[in-house]
């Protein structure tokens, strides 16, 4: 799945996420099958991960702040309302604290809903 359906070019900076649990041929270099990819615009970073009631990442690295204009989407494009409380959560974001866990306020976040 590309996220955005953006047409990928040579050059571009991408993140690319795999299922960790899913069978590699033993070659070098090891090649994975990308479960989902997104483009990253200038200086953006991107998280996959389950976060909690909190909006704390399960492996504690970055808790989220969320505002009023932080936008958040399903993965198919459309306005999300309800709390992405304990929810796997695709998150961009620039800057955060140096706190642990470290703080963001994202600019975009996707839902990920069970496939």
């Amino acid at each position: 799945m590309v996220i955005e359906n953006v047409r990928l070019r040579r050059g571009m900076r991408v993140a690319a996420f795999y299922d960790t649990s899913l069978p590699v041929p033993a070659i070098y270099p090891p090649q994975y099958r990308a479960e989902i990819v997104t483009v990253l615009r200038g200086e953006q970073n991107v998280m996959l991960n389950f976060f909690d009631e909190n909006l704390v990442a399960e492996d504690n690295s970055l808790r989220l702040n969320l505002s009023p204009v932080t936008n958040i989407m399903t993965q198919n494009g459309q306005r999300f309302t309800c709390s992405p409380r304990n929810m796997e959560l695709l998150v961009y974001y620039t800057n955060t604290t140096f706190s642990i866990p470290p703080m963001t306020t994202p600019q975009k976040v996707i839902v990920m809903c069970e496939m």
